[in-house]
């Protein structure tokens, strides 16, 4: 054996109590960042999992909006003028919000809406209902995980948001929100009553391209057409949060803002803005 090695070992055990001490503290600290580094790759796929799963190329925003549970509101008459974009395929309407979930024993429990086409955007891992149940009237999809929470057992059950009749219609397993306000899945004209945005407003604008479209200059378009000064949003191309398999994510903070009225962002395959719990913004102008 060699010299050095020898000298080491007998370095090692000489002072055996300090060597296991040693030994524990060092497994513990990799231990601990195992399990940090767990905790932020969970939390970031939890808080952009519903971008995740729509098939939009392009998300068009309010300026300003800081998370997806952001309730901003854009004008919906902007919808055309995105559509007649070149290279632009189809734009669809997305309203978010929060309400309130009225169980059969009176209590209420906040929940968030989400309401579309039920297309470009809907709920996934359904182990009960389909997701055409949900065009039906006052029909909801929620997550078995919030059945406790919500006092529902399964399909069929019924409720009340905002005092208007519901019953669950699909059933979800795992489509958790990092807030933990259960997300509540429906058709876009129903989502809308359960919210209280009216029929002119809408939370975002979902665009698909044209296959071949390059997607730097739809943005740039995009941009180019709004009434105001806009702003995009975008990354490295190794990643897009629009995307389920999603190879890495990069949470930044969006600049600071000198007027929250009449801009629109964009999100599109690159940069993911930062996501933080859901803050209501206290103006509802348009684009």
């Amino acid at each position: 054996m060699p010299l050095n090695l020898t000298l080491a070992l007998r370095n090692l055990f000489h002072d055996r109590l300090r060597f296991v001490a040693t030994t524990i503290g060092i497994v513990f600290s990799v231990v601990l960042v195992m399990v940090q580094m767990g905790l932020y790759l969970g939390f970031g796929r939890m808080v952009t999992t519903v971008i995740d799963h729509t098939s939009a190329d392009l998300w068009v925003m309010r300026h300003g909006t800081k998370c997806f549970e952001d309730p901003s509101l854009l004008s919906h008459s902007k919808q055309t003028g995105a559509a007649a974009t070149a290279g632009v395929a189809e734009v669809t309407p997305l309203v978010i919000g929060f309400s309130g979930w009225i169980l059969p024993s009176g209590e209420i429990t906040p929940v968030f809406v989400v309401g579309s086409d039920l297309q470009i955007l809907k709920p996934w891992n359904l182990t009960e209902g389909t997701v055409r149940a949900l065009s039906g009237s006052g029909t909801v999809a929620v997550d078995r995980s919030y059945f406790e929470r919500l006092g529902v057992s399964g399909i069929g059950s019924k409720a009340n948001i905002r005092g208007l009749p519901v019953s669950v219609a699909a059933v979800s397993e795992g489509i958790r929100s990092f807030t933990t306000t259960p997300y509540v899945f429906s058709d876009l004209s129903q989502a809308r009553a359960y919210i209280g945005i009216p029929s002119t407003m809408v939370s975002y604008l979902l665009v698909k391209l044209r296959p071949g479209a390059d997607l730097e200059h739809v943005r740039h378009d995009l941009q180019t057409c709004s009434s105001s000064c806009a702003r995009a949003r975008t990354s490295s191309t190794s990643a897009t949060i629009f995307r389920p398999a999603c190879p890495t994510r990069r949470f930044s903070r969006p600049q600071n803002l000198t007027s929250a009225a009449a801009h629109t962002g964009f999100w599109g395959p690159g940069r993911v803005p930062r996501f933080s719990q859901a803050q209501f913004s206290g103006s509802s102008s348009a684009w």
